[in-house]
């Protein structure tokens, strides 16, 4: 259920493939042994190969606005629970 397999194409058949991804050739090595900062680029770089492989996650999403005669102001609250990971599960940014 996780799994996606995704195929890319341009639409446009003079497009050029300027923006092809970095991406790690062997996926089997998920760390490697290299310097701090190198490691973490590199770990960034596979958990982004491999999430763009990878289901949609589903979100459901609740805003509700509440008013009142007696008052100007509008509360608004706005809530999200994921209700399928996806690929959030291998890759979140922030």
């Amino acid at each position: 259920e996780y799994s996606t397999p995704r195929t890319f194409s341009t639409k446009s058949k003079g497009a050029q493939e300027a923006h092809e991804a970095i991406r790690p050739t062997d996926m089997s090595r998920h760390t490697v042994n290299i310097e701090r900062d190198q490691a973490r680029l590199y770990d960034l770089i596979w958990k982004r190969t491999l999430a763009s492989q990878m289901s949609d996650a589903e979100l459901e999403r609740t805003n509700v606005k509440i008013s009142s005669d007696k008052h100007s102001e509008i509360f608004q609250a706005i809530g999200e629970v994921i209700k399928f990971e996806g690929f959030l599960k291998v890759y979140l940014e922030g």
